[in-house]
């Protein structure tokens, strides 16, 4: 019996005429931020300071925890996100510039796509929109996945700390607690080594169970290993190297079992929401 040789002409076509059916789909969604984007004045500073985003920090954060029910409310997160519109990365001048912008934009972004969906207890609940929906960078449009993605890139320069990475914030408890100010290329390496200690000396992150000799961490260190090698350290060994207090595993004791925690905790970093009700 011959195979059938139409059927398998018309699969490419309706592959590529479904590819172009998305992509017009893609288009018109995001009509509106496409065409602003491209009427934008877009400036390429050697340096940037993200100043309104900064008194925002100052105002609604406190101890890594957001005040969202009137961060919400404030007309300058507006301004903020519209203030990078027109600011391209591009011609910033230095690697701590570079990443500097990138965490700032990213943890800025992450604070709008929040309040945008507020009242929330949980980033689960918005987990579709991280990378559907679109803001303006430089005059292009980009999800706050991409974002993150840039943010993480500027990891890869090695003349950065590698404790930078602890600096990007992702709206949940899980994740490295949101500085009070905006980052600079003056505060990067003091913030990163406080924020690194920060999320190591949280017990929800690195837990070192004694009598079942049993070290976990969060998997967030997992997923940044690559980064974390970088120090010379694997993930745990890292962590350790970071912890304070008593209750520290000796890794030369080869009972003691090295894994990570199920999930990175997706709780909202809130305010309004109490320790106890994040744990």
């Amino acid at each position: 019996m011959l195979p059938n040789l139409e059927g398998a002409k018309i699969l490419p076509i309706a592959a590529i005429a479904l590819g172009a059916l998305l992509l017009v789909m893609y288009a018109v969604r995001h009509l509106p931020e496409n065409t602003r984007a491209l009427m934008l004045h877009v400036e390429h500073p050697e340096s940037y300071r993200f100043s309104t985003y900064d008194q925002l920090l100052k105002k609604y954060v406190k101890d890594g925890r957001v005040d969202y029910a009137k961060l919400k409310d404030d007309p300058d997160l507006k301004k903020a996100v519209e203030a990078i519109e027109a600011i391209a990365p591009d011609k910033l001048n230095s690697e701590k510039e570079r990443a500097s912008f990138w965490i700032n934009a990213q943890n800025l972004l992450t604070l709008k796509l929040i309040c945008d969906h507020y009242p929330i207890t949980s980033t689960d609940q918005i987990s579709q929109f991280w990378s559907q929906t679109p803001y303006i960078i430089g005059g292009e449009t980009l999800s706050v996945s991409r974002v993150y993605d840039q943010a993480i890139n500027q990891m890869d320069d090695k003349r950065l700390p590698v404790s930078t990475v602890f600096l990007i914030s992702r709206g949940s408890v899980g994740y490295p607690p949101l500085t009070a100010h905006a980052i600079t290329p003056e505060t990067l390496e003091a913030d990163a080594k406080l924020a690194a200690y920060k999320f190591v000396n949280n017990e929800h992150n690195v837990y070192y169970d004694e009598e079942r000799l049993e070290y976990l961490l969060s998997p967030l260190l997992k997923r940044y290993e690559r980064i974390l090698n970088r120090s010379k350290y694997d993930p745990h060994t890292f962590a350790v190297m970071r912890m304070s207090g008593k209750n520290v595993p000796d890794l030369t004791n080869l009972m003691i079992t090295k894994t990570y925690f199920s999930r990175i905790d997706p709780t909202l970093n809130d305010t309004a929401l109490s320790p106890k009700e994040t744990e």
